[in-house]
């Protein structure tokens, strides 16, 4: 007796099963041959142990998998039946609050407390050249320098000294009617000493 271990493909299955059959000497030969002969047939009409399929190879699954929501996904208050009332139960009202989305969104349009404008705008205190200012060389060209100006001061006497100066001075236009004889005087003090004029 010899033993052949047989894997036996079960009808309708993609899986085997394994048996240990015993065989007389005598038919060995002849169950090897016909093992060998539909051993095609037997494998050919099944699927290996370890295979895949399409989803399109599964009747139904693409439908099945289009009525899924994805893996990620977020649910507003009203999708969930009682939530709302749920939360307003236990003291928080979410009905005044903002979604988390146009909040981002607003955010997006603000500035930093922390930002400058150091890239758009002159500091406070700053400087500029000659240069920089339209007209100035121009302007500044016509204008006496410092040393012509004291040029000109030297030669120039102090308004205070002037003033003074001018103080001891009559005016042109004066007289002195107060302090002098007028000739109608002289002619009568003449007559009274016997001079002709």
């Amino acid at each position: 007796m010899k033993q052949l271990i047989l894997a036996v493909i079960l009808a309708g299955s993609a899986s085997a099963q394994t048996a240990v059959v015993d065989i007389p000497n005598t038919t060995f030969p002849k169950v090897r041959f016909l093992l060998n002969q539909n051993f095609a047939a037997l494998t050919n009409s099944k699927a290996p142990l370890s295979h895949v399929h399409l989803i399109s190879n599964i009747t139904s699954l693409q439908l099945a998998l289009d009525a899924k929501a994805p893996l990620a996904h977020v649910h507003a208050i009203s999708d969930i039946t009682g939530l709302q009332e749920a939360l307003g139960n236990s003291g928080f009202d979410v009905s005044g609050k903002a979604d988390t989305a146009w909040v981002t969104e607003q955010l997006a349009l603000k500035s930093d407390t922390t930002h400058n404008h150091n890239g758009l705008y002159a500091a406070l205190t700053h400087v500029h050249l000659i240069s920089d200012i339209t007209g100035l060389e121009t302007a500044l060209d016509a204008k006496a320098n410092v040393a012509d100006l004291s040029t000109l001061t030297a030669a120039k006497a102090d308004l205070a000294y002037v003033d003074q100066q001018l103080a001891l001075k009559s005016d042109a236009s004066h007289n002195h009617d107060g302090r002098y004889a007028t000739p109608a005087d002289l002619a009568g003090k003449q007559a009274l000493l016997g001079f002709q004029p």
